[in-house]
């Protein structure tokens, strides 16, 4: 619009009414463009304060996320350090057994390490006289 203005002035010399119309537009589309500009300029500053927002809550879920993870592992790694706690003395008196079958001392408490519940089904010997095989009656 500017240039077909700039055209015509050159043309004729004096301001007509075709000129005057591309000026009172090419007023319009400026005023239209800052106005467009300032509303662009509103929505990237409401857009980056979402995002900041957006960032924030984000960061605290997964904060939260990872907190509650570390806990749920450290309950499993108490749990799994107490399951092994708990196998080792066994596995240590079944290797200790083993040797005494070998001919070494037998250094095994007496009794069973699991001592059966009242109403277990009776023990059977297993074919390779290691441990009793439990049956159902």
């Amino acid at each position: 619009k500017q240039g077909q203005l700039d055209k015509l002035r050159e043309q004729s010399g004096m301001p007509d009414s075709k000129s005057i119309n591309l000026e009172g537009e090419i007023r319009l589309l400026k005023q239209e463009n800052s106005e467009l500009w300032k509303e662009f300029d509103e929505v990237s500053r409401r857009l980056s304060r979402d995002v900041e927002r957006f960032k924030a809550e984000i960061r605290e879920k997964l904060r939260a996320t990872m907190e509650n993870f570390h806990t749920v592992q450290e309950e499993y790694s108490k749990k799994y350090v107490q399951g092994w706690s708990e196998v080792m003395p066994v596995l240590t008196l079944g290797e200790k057994s083993k040797k005494t079958k070998n001919g070494t001392k037998n250094e095994a408490p007496p009794g069973d390490a699991f001592p059966a519940p009242a109403d277990a089904p009776p023990a059977v010997p297993s074919e390779d006289g290691d441990a009793p095989i439990t049956t159902s009656v």
